[in-house]
């Protein structure tokens, strides 16, 4: 009994070494949701003709809470726009919303303080935007996501339900 637990043990570290997160919040249909959603094609992408043409498509991440800042991201010299700041042991990801999405930014944070409240874990349904250049912020590298949706304990955050952008 005590060979498997410290399999067990070592295949649990390999797994998380690897980047993948075991995660209680997220069920089958949250997957089917992603694969339907990644079937109609990609949800951030270049123009058309574009030099160097590229696509992202939506996908879940989840993080511990103890990694999960939210704040209000500065764009344009006072555009605030609600922002998810995650730091892990290799990467700082940055999970934003539109400009143009139009979303009050304290009300948002607001609302997903209240999903997020009594969790231990925060999932967030994301596209990369790969051609952003970020600073680094010291030896760890940073990559840009805008957000689709965010589950908590308290049920589920929508872009397309609270944006005025998709409303109008």
């Amino acid at each position: 009994m005590k060979k498997y637990l410290v399999v067990l043990g070592v295949l649990v570290g390999c797994a998380s070494a690897f980047g993948f997160t075991y995660t209680q919040l997220l069920s089958e249909s949250d997957m089917e949701f992603q694969r339907i959603d990644n079937a109609s094609g990609v949800a951030l992408g270049s123009e058309l003709k574009s030099e160097h043409p590229w696509g992202s498509y939506n996908q879940w991440h989840c993080f511990h809470m103890s990694q999960v800042e939210l704040t209000c991201a500065d764009y344009d010299h006072g555009t605030l726009v609600p922002s998810i700041s995650v730091a892990t042991e290799r990467e700082i990801f940055l999970f934003d919303t539109h400009v143009e999405d139009r979303l009050d930014c304290e009300q948002t944070l607001s609302s997903w303080r209240q999903l997020l409240a009594g969790g231990s874990e925060a999932c967030i349904f994301a596209a990369h935007m790969p051609d952003v250049d970020l600073d680094s912020d010291g030896d760890l590298p940073q990559s840009l996501w805008y957000i689709n949706r965010l589950k908590g304990v308290g049920g589920y955050w929508n872009l397309f339900e609270e944006s005025p952008e998709f409303q109008d």
